[in-house]
């Protein structure tokens, strides 16, 4: 019964990008809120459906949108985050030879801004070093370039225990991610557990694999500063401001530094970081508060369908039963969630003081609520994923 509900969520969010003139109207192209995010909802979809939709059109779309609004963040929320999509085509659709173009553009785009942030010391994934690098690692001939430097200026920062509160954060005054002293941040999306996976995979690839080990341990031993006591969530998001509990989300707090540890101690061979992976998302599964746990609305960053797929990630690896369990759980409030009357085939996104909107892109839009919900469906239709250091 389930499964067929889900089925046919997916279809009505399919057409809506047929169908919403607002969708196809708009300028947006990157990963997280625009056009590439809907390319990657399609991929997909194709593949659920044993049929080969025809993306030549979008492809051309998205490349004629990064001609004319090129400048976005050269990380995972602009540039980076288009060059992963497109990489990811390759092999599986005839480009033209514009978005060729394109791709070899975004490429040395995407190098340079890397080093700006070097520079700058900003780490961030979303939005820094971090995003532009696991981008940059799914091209071997990267691996010789940058690369190598940002493993090294990590190295410099977190290679020694004394020297761990260290991290890029954003300035308001300024609209930037910028490096400050004393501060740090736990989380997937922004902090140490998004480095921790990076270096992770970093180390598989046998990129500097001595530094990138020793970051990754010292890293860890920070989390315990993190550790609240009494509260909700079992780690706080931002030092040296630990009191505040965490939401259950993707992007900060417990269940991104359960999914960083389980990779991590996966790749550098250490079982008790996956023991501890384990435990912190068995917490997690008990929480089933959504007004506590803030939780608004279905998207992935911080919703209900991030949150199942996260579930159901880590139960088809540790078959937990808690974690399977919790997985269907926020499964079903993912599909209760889509019942609005003026949002994207039922969903609307919740962004904080703006209020409710129509978001159509992977992060927060339905193009993510429907990717999370294909992989209920098909197992072979998780591995988009990666982009957002889910695997």
């Amino acid at each position: 019964m389930i499964s067929t509900s889900i089925d046919k969520k997916i279809k009505t969010l399919s057409r809506c990008f047929e169908r919403e003139a607002t969708i196809r109207n708009d300028v947006r192209y990157d990963l997280l809120g625009g056009k590439a995010g809907e390319i990657y909802f399609k991929h997909y979809y194709g593949k659920y459906r044993e049929r080969e939709f025809s993306l030549e059109e979008d492809l051309v779309i998205l490349s004629s949108r990064l001609s004319v609004y090129p400048h976005i963040s050269g990380s995972l929320s602009g540039l980076a985050g288009v060059y992963t999509l497109l990489k990811k085509m390759q092999g599986n659709y005839p480009a033209s030879g514009e978005v060729d173009k394109f791709t070899r553009q975004l490429e040395m785009l995407c190098l340079k801004s890397l080093r700006e942030c070097l520079r700058q010391r900003n780490f961030d994934f979303l939005h820094g070093a971090t995003g532009l690098v696991h981008a940059l690692a799914t091209h071997r001939t990267c691996l010789d370039k940058a690369i190598p430097d940002y493993v090294e200026a990590l190295y410099a920062l977190y290679g020694t225990p004394e020297n761990l509160l260290r991290l890029s954060r954003y300035n308001d005054r300024k609209s930037i991610y910028e490096f400050t002293e004393g501060y740090s941040n736990s989380s997937l999306a922004h902090g140490i557990s998004g480095i921790l996976v990076v270096l992770s995979k970093l180390y598989a690839l046998r990129v500097e694999p001595v530094k990138c080990r020793q970051v990754c341990e010292n890293l860890i031993s920070l989390l315990p500063a993190f550790a609240l006591n009494g509260k909700d969530s079992l780690y706080a998001n931002l030092l040296p401001n630990p009191d505040t509990p965490t939401r259950l989300a993707w992007c900060v707090g417990d269940m991104g530094i359960a999914n960083a540890l389980w990779q991590a101690g996966s790749r550098l061979l250490e079982p008790r970081w996956q023991e501890v992976g384990v435990a912190i998302m068995v917490a997690c599964a008990k929480r089933v508060d959504r007004q506590v746990n803030q939780v608004y609305d279905a998207g992935i960053c911080h919703g209900t369908a991030g949150i199942a797929h996260l579930f159901l990630r880590f139960g088809h690896a540790t078959r937990e039963p808690l974690v399977e369990k919790a997985a269907e759980f926020w499964l079903k409030e993912t599909l209760k969630s889509g019942n609005s009357t003026s949002g994207y085939g039922g969903y609307l996104a919740w962004q904080g003081a703006e209020g409710w909107k129509q978001e159509y892109g992977l992060l927060e839009g339905i193009a993510g609520i429907g990717l999370c919900l294909l992989g209920f469906q098909d197992e072979s239709c998780m591995d988009w994923d990666d982009c957002l250091l889910m695997s």
